[in-house]
């Protein structure tokens, strides 16, 4: 070969090369938009495991776990303008709990009810409202739904990134998101941040997840017992988030992300009680919420069309 001809086809194997090879990062979007009649199959699950101890002359201690967990056949209903569902058809779902001693469940077979999300979560079944603590404490439970919490708006990188890449978490978002964990955060430790890497999955499958790290300093919870002041308090809050299968990008906006965990982990201590008896106390509480919504295109749910 000629010269020439040599540097000619050098000159088309590296320019093949920069126009074919991959973008230099992923972009990620973790909250799904969805449309009225997609569907999908919700698992929550709660865990509280909590221990309070007094040192006053009866040397009080409290322990008390906690397991909530919750699964339904979700027809959506209703959007808003971002693609967040307002309404919905919770098909046979499903709480049960587990604590010391205790376990059952809060539905009998068949039930399905609307679950309307604006202004609070309210439960309804034909025309009328479900028992109130019934609404309440499903309720709670569905507050800390990936797709309806501050989570995905906190986490997404909003550029595109690499595997191995990190990024910080806005400060602003990690606060309000902390406080509707019923947390008042009044220091952050080292600065909150995410990281986009690989794992195995099931069969030795490599996914793409998601690692977020959230040290707090100094926080207040936003209820507290009467007279009980905190003197000491430190948190850590952590997560991972599994993405669908694939490339991280987001090339069907309407897929939520496979699978969500997250733990948050507080130590308190301070006194409580009148001026003149004041007595120390320390609270440890341990919060793990594990979720899943298969995407629309993964279930139907049966009897959709029911009233």
């Amino acid at each position: 070969m000629k010269p020439a001809a040599c540097l000619s086809a050098i000159l088309v194997c590296i320019l093949t090369l920069l126009t074919t090879r991959p973008a230099a990062g992923e972009e990620i979007v973790l909250r799904p938009r969805y449309r009225p009649g997609d569907t999908y199959r919700l698992s929550l699950t709660v865990i509280t495991e909590t221990e309070a101890t007094s040192t006053d002359q009866a040397g009080k201690s409290v322990s008390e776990s906690v397991r909530l967990h919750y699964q339904a056949s979700v027809l959506v209903l209703e959007v808003d303008d971002a693609g967040r569902p307002i309404r919905e058809r919770h098909q046979s779902p499903s709480l049960t709990f587990e604590r010391p001693g205790e376990s059952g469940s809060l539905f009998k077979e068949g039930v399905a009810y609307e679950v309307h999300r604006k202004d609070a979560i309210t439960l309804v079944a034909g025309e009328r409202r479900l028992d109130a603590k019934l609404e309440r404490i499903v309720g709670e439970v569905l507050e800390k739904q990936f797709e309806h919490t501050l989570e995905p708006a906190l986490v997404e990188p909003g550029h595109p990134v690499e595997a191995g890449e990190s990024w910080p978490l806005d400060e602003s978002l990690t606060r309000r998101f902390l406080l509707s964990r019923g947390m008042r955060v009044l220091e952050l430790g080292d600065p909150a941040t995410a990281t986009l890497q690989h794992a195995s999955g099931a069969g030795g499958s490599s996914e793409w997840v998601i690692d977020y790290r959230i040290p707090i300093t100094r926080f207040e919870l936003t209820r507290m017992p009467p007279q009980a002041e905190a003197a000491r308090s430190e948190a850590r809050l952590e997560g991972q988030i599994r993405l669908p299968s694939g490339a991280p990008g987001a090339a069907d906006a309407r897929r939520a992300p496979a699978s969500t965990v997250s733990r948050l982990t507080l130590r308190m201590s301070g006194l409580s009680g009148g001026v003149a008896q004041r007595q120390p106390w320390s609270l440890r509480s341990t919060i793990s919420v594990e979720g899943s919504s298969m995407g629309a295109r993964d279930v139907s749910v049966s009897d959709a069309t029911a009233p």
